[in-house]
């Protein structure tokens, strides 16, 4: 699988975007085990995932059953352990999923989508190499996801704490990340995010810098 990833052209996508969903829903469904996962990362997995990932972001928006969805899940399944994203340095993963981010403004508003691309976000930023990628303009597109969702904990506390845990990674006090989510005004949406959080809220979800929240579902769930 690893070398047919490898070997595919950058266009495959669009050429039989059956054919690569497949290619990259196996791939998902199999990293789930730590020891595929390791494997897969060990055959080089991760640089024809960012190639195609980056090369296959026009118009840059996330659907269920869109191949971008799946090339998505596919990175957060292969990036659930914090020493998994270490296998994601030098493949510039962070510019493709800023611009998804700035593009899918209402990505909240489908959960399991918002599950996916925001769990490949956590993952990879757990990171610091990874991490120093993001660059301040993260911050507002998160801050005005915050703002247009004030109550997500209560419509969907698993995408909330998955939510909270990219702000953690992404927000270390006094870089210039940090500085730019202060500027984009992240307290006051935070603020009113965590008034609606469930009191029953598993605190192990809410993990900063340490893998994914929880692992991912397979992609057929």
């Amino acid at each position: 699988l690893a070398r047919l990833l490898a070997a595919v052209p950058t266009n495959l996508p669009t050429i039989d975007p059956v054919l690569a969903a497949l290619v990259f829903a196996a791939i998902a469904s199999l990293a789930v085990h730590a020891e595929n996962r390791l494997a897969f990362l060990r055959a080089h997995v991760a640089h024809p995932l960012v190639r195609l990932l980056s090369a296959n972001l026009d118009p840059p928006i996330i659907r269920l059953g869109t191949v971008v969805f799946e090339l998505v899940g596919t990175i957060a399944n292969l990036s659930i352990d914090p020493e998994d994203s270490f296998y994601f340095r030098q493949t510039g993963v962070a510019a493709p999923l800023v611009k998804l981010l700035i593009a899918n403004t209402n990505l909240l508003a489908n959960p399991v989508a918002a599950e996916r691309f925001l769990t490949a976000c956590h993952n990879i930023s757990a990171d610091p190499v990874n991490k120093a990628s993001f660059g301040p303009e993260v911050a507002a597109p998160i801050v005005r996801l915050l703002k247009a969702t004030p109550d997500l904990f209560a419509i969907n506390p698993i995408v909330a704490a998955v939510f909270l845990g990219v702000i953690a990674n992404l927000s270390t006090p006094g870089d210039s990340v940090g500085v730019a989510f202060g500027r984009a005004g992240v307290a006051l949406p935070l603020a009113r995010l965590l008034t609606t959080a469930r009191p029953d809220l598993p605190h192990h979800q809410l993990r900063s810098g340490a893998g994914a929240p929880q692992g991912m579902r397979q992609p057929a769930d």
